[in-house]
């Protein structure tokens, strides 16, 4: 009777545990251990079949800073003595309407075999001081209701000097502590009454790191506003501004900017031959198109 009340336990209790526990292995790389504040995190995720059987599992698909999957990933970070787990909400999720049909569109793991996907995203501003920080990996499978838990790993995030530090202490007290780094990530999202931060950032930090940052999103923020009012302009007042004000922290983007933050300077000066051909419906004024169109046409 003892035997076959542990092999009934040992079926539906232990078994499982070990089985679910041992199927999948998730492993979490970053490209550098050491960074600062603001420098995006990029990593690496890997999910691998453990077992000797074939498992459907969701895709890892990466696409312009979003995960595209039906399973659900969830980056946690803990930080200090005591801290207990927090989710950072920085890795984004959406569904692509490509794997609309569910299991049928999962990713087949062989026994042993793989899967990776490289991730770039902004980093928690509002969650992180200066210090070690302890970062992992929930991970949702297709065949299993719990989730499954990455190694940590630890990232060193470097303090800022001088008027970095001032220009970082002010952002880290604001109501979205990221929001200059949305031209880069535009999964974090856009409020206009950000402009002010912005604005004051530059005038009271004036060549601080985070400066070519904040004049990227303000060019990108209000070529959003022009695009936006040229749908329902009921004049062209309405709406050169804020080509001029785009244009003004744009080009001076492409003076201080990284490679990726020229790149993307670029690209938002070249969105204005799209919003004034909306504008002007009859034809873009040749003075205008001089000044917005024909500088940055190519």
């Amino acid at each position: 009777m003892k035997k076959a009340f542990f092999a009934i336990f040992f079926f539906f209790h232990i078994l499982p545990f070990i089985y679910g526990q041992d199927s999948l292995s998730i492993t979490l790389d970053f490209d550098k251990d050491t960074l600062e504040i603001l420098s995006p995190w990029s990593f690496t995720l890997q999910v691998t079949n453990r077992t000797n059987r074939v498992i459907s599992e969701y895709p890892l698909l990466i696409e312009a800073g979003w995960i595209i999957q039906f399973g659900l990933i969830k980056l946690q970070i803990r930080q200090g003595d005591g801290a207990h787990w927090q989710n950072a909400n920085i890795v984004s999720s959406r569904q692509s309407e490509i794997y609309s049909g569910g299991i049928n569109h999962s990713k087949i793991l062989h026994p042993f075999e793989s899967m990776r996907g490289e991730f770039t995203c902004a980093p928690p501003v509002g969650l992180i001081k200066p210090g070690n920080v302890d970062v992992r990996i929930l991970y949702y499978p297709l065949e299993k209701k719990d989730f499954i838990a990455s190694s940590p790993v630890t990232l060193f995030l470097k303090d800022y000097h001088g008027i970095d530090s001032l220009a970082y202490n002010y952002i880290k007290n604001q109501p979205r502590s990221d929001f200059f780094l949305h031209p880069a990530f535009p999964s974090i999202r856009v409020d206009t009454s950000d402009i002010f931060r912005a604005e004051y950032l530059i005038s009271t930090f004036p060549g601080s790191s985070i400066e070519p940052h904040v004049v990227l999103y303000l060019a990108s923020l209000y070529c959003l506003m022009a695009r936006n009012k040229s749908f329902k302009a009921e004049n062209h007042a309405q709406v050169l501004p804020y080509l001029r004000l785009s244009k003004k922290y744009a080009l001076k983007a492409l003076e201080t900017g990284d490679s990726k933050g020229i790149k993307i300077a670029t690209r938002i000066l070249q969105v204005y031959v799209d919003i004034l051909f909306t504008l002007y419906s009859y034809g873009v004024p040749q003075e205008i198109e001089d000044e917005f169109i024909l500088p940055f046409q190519n």
